[in-house]
């Protein structure tokens, strides 16, 4: 992990796992980096940090999973997505959050979709992830 340790409230974008009992996907509110410098890449460095709940054989029973994925588009309405990186949990597992590192020319809108497979088990509703601005 880099030193990049810094956080900006406003940039911290938060969202729960999808309805407990069945398969579904939700997804946190946009992070906009804004535009490109003139010379088409971003002046400032950070990283965004996905960060994954703490998990049981309860919430995720056997069979079943939940996938983060960290998404970029030009447009705020994610259109046409590109998926840059995924994470996928099971079972029980510790809190955890995982560190990206976009391009300078990357897309200008990322977001953190969250989709589940299989029969969530109780209290998996309740479960939160979050994406957030790190520099």
């Amino acid at each position: 992990m880099s030193g990049f340790t810094s956080r900006d409230a406003t940039l911290v974008k938060t969202q729960k796992f999808p309805t407990a009992g069945k398969a579904g996907s939700t997804a946190t509110d946009a992070i906009d980096l804004g535009v490109r410098s003139a010379i088409g890449v971003r002046s400032e460095r950070f990283e965004l940090e996905v960060a994954a709940p703490e998990t049981t054989d309860a919430t995720l029973p056997s069979g079943t999973s939940a996938t983060l994925k960290l998404v970029s588009s030009e447009s705020p309405t994610f259109e046409t997505p590109t998926v840059e990186k995924s994470w996928t949990l099971s079972g029980a597992g510790e809190a955890r959050a995982f560190r990206f590192r976009p391009t300078l020319e990357s897309n200008r809108y990322w977001r953190v979709e969250c989709e589940t497979t299989g029969t969530t088990g109780a209290g998996s509703d309740a479960l939160e992830y979050s994406l957030a601005y790190v520099c």
